[in-house]
C-alpha cells in the first residue's frame, strides 16, 4: 500500500507545488536508521517520502490517526500513533521494533510544527530510540517558501548520515542523550536548513 500511496501521491505533489530534492544520494541503500527532520508543515512526512529512496515509518501524533480517512492513510502507510506528553513508551518500542528489522523510521525532534523562520528545541526521545537501537541518523531539513499553499517552492534536502558510533551517546543517561541531540540537529539538520534558506530564528 505505501508503494501505491507514493506512486499516488509523488506526480500529485510535482504537479501542485513547486518541489525540489538535494542529497538523495545520501539515503542509505539498507540498513535501519532514523530519519531526522524540521517540521513546518502537515504536508511534511509526504514531501520527505516522495524525496525518499526507502520507505519511511513515521511516528505521527495520535490524534491524526483518528480523523477519518486521514487515519485510515496514515496507517496504510505503516506510520504509527504516539500520544505526546504521555511518555508513550509503546510508540518508543514500536520505532525501535522497525529500526532492528533494518528499517527507517522519520521522527520531527521538534514535536510540532515550527512557524516560518523560526526552529524550536529539539526533543531527547530521538537519541533515546537511537540508545534503544543502535541505529544512526539520517538528518533531513524541509524549507517552504512561506505558507504551504499550491504552488509554493518546497525544497527537501537529506544530509549525510551519522553513524551511530559518532553521536555522542558513550555519556551517562541524559548526558549521553543531550550529546547525541546536539548531533543530530546542531551538526546535521540545522546546517542543511541554512543551506536551503538561510540562518533562522532560535
Amino acid at each position: 500500500m505505501y508503494r501505491i500511496l507514493k506512486a499516488i501521491f509523488g506526480p500529485l505533489f510535482r504537479l501542485l507545488f513547486r518541489i525540489q530534492f538535494f542529497g538523495r544520494e545520501n539515503v542509505p541503500a539498507e540498513g535501519g536508521y532514523i530519519l531526522v527532520s524540521n517540521h513546518r508543515s502537515g504536508y511534511d512526512p509526504l514531501f520527505i517520502a516522495v524525496g525518499s529512496r526507502r520507505q519511511v515509518h513515521f511516528m505521527a501524533k495520535e490524534e491524526l490517526m483518528k480523523i477519518p480517512v486521514v487515519g485510515w492513510i496514515i496507517r496504510k502507510a505503516e506510520c504509527f500513533g504516539v500520544s505526546r506528553g504521555s511518555g508513550d513508551t509503546s510508540a518508543v518500542d514500536t520505532a525501535v521494533d522497525y529500526l532492528k528489522k533494518g528499517e527507517v523510521v522519520g521522527i520531527f525532534p521538534e514535536g510540532t510544527r515550527a512557524k516560518p523562520g523560526t526552529i524550536l528545541r529539539p526533543k531527547s526521545g530521538v537519541s533515546h530510540i537511537a540508545k534503544m537501537s543502535g541505529a544512526g541518523i539520517l538528518p533531513c531539513a524541509v524549507s517552504i517558501d512561506g505558507k504551504c499553499r499550491l504552488g509554493c517552492r518546497i525544497k527537501v534536502s537529506f544530509g549525510k548520515f551519522i553513524p551511530f558510533e559518532q553521536l555522542g551517546l558513550e555519556g551517562e543517561g541524559a548526558s549521553g542523550l543531550r550529546n547525541a541531540t546536539r548531533v543530530m540537529w546542531n551538526q546535521g539538520v540545522l546546517p542543511l536548513l541554512e543551506e536551503l534558506e538561510g540562518p533562522a530564528n532560535q
